[in-house]
């Protein structure tokens, strides 16, 4: 088959080594040298040759393994915003605010403080102490002299009325009811009596041998009270 090429700027029809004057003329858009015995008619039907590709049907199993994948990648991405939401939240929340939210939810835990444990109910928490209900017993203890540990929650939590806003209100509290308490302090000891007067930096108690005795307020870890008592 013989090779042949337009040349617009000679306006040539190199056909192998013959050189031909050549014509341009247009057919259906297209620029088309024609020469000698060639005519528009021929050049179009050699463009009429030319495969036409026909029109595919989407293939289903494809657009079902796309749609699966863009909606597992959907999922991922959701459970990524949704973990990291979660995490920013964690950071933000204090002791006090993951307490009062225990207390709300009928949470449980067990806390250790210095030497002294206890578990059961959160029941009630103010801005730097937490109150729980044991069995027999309620303990208030503060926050920052604790190790805290989170239960399973087996049920809701009959909650208690918060008795004061901070921990040293609370005792003040206790020495106006002047009814008898365990005072957990920081060296393992246990003081039994009721308070006397809350001061400065320190408690005064009057214990169950009718001696009174002064503790700075900072050894004072919590104060557990048995409800049979009341």
């Amino acid at each position: 088959m013989a090779i042949w090429e337009a040349d617009s700027r000679r306006r040539i029809l190199r056909l192998t080594d013959l050189e031909v004057p050549a014509r341009l003329v247009t057919v259906g858009g297209e620029v088309a040298p024609i020469c000698g015995n060639l005519s528009v008619s021929h050049f179009r039907m050699s463009r009429a040759r030319k495969p036409v590709r026909p029109h595919q049907e989407p293939d289903p199993e494809l657009a079902s393994e796309l749609r699966q994948r863009f909606g597992r990648e959907w999922s991922d991405e959701a459970a990524e915003d949704e973990r990291l939401t979660e995490l920013l939240r964690r950071r933000r929340t204090s002791l006090a605010e993951m307490m009062a939210e225990l207390a709300m939810a009928g949470g449980r835990v067990s806390v250790e403080f210095g030497g002294h444990s206890f578990s059961g109910a959160v029941v009630a928490s103010g801005t730097d102490y937490v109150t729980i209900a044991g069995p027999g017993q309620i303990a208030d203890i503060r926050l920052d002299a604790a190790q805290w540990s989170v239960l399973p929650t087996t049920g809701s939590n009959d909650r208690e009325e918060r008795r004061a806003e901070s921990f040293l209100a609370l005792l003040k509290v206790y020495e106006a009811e002047g009814s008898n308490l365990r005072l957990a302090l920081a060296d393992q000891g246990i003081v039994i009596g009721r308070i006397a007067v809350v001061a400065v930096d320190h408690v005064e108690v009057a214990d169950v041998d009718d001696r009174h005795l002064y503790i700075p307020t900072d050894l004072v870890l919590g104060v557990i009270r048995s409800t049979d008592f009341h």
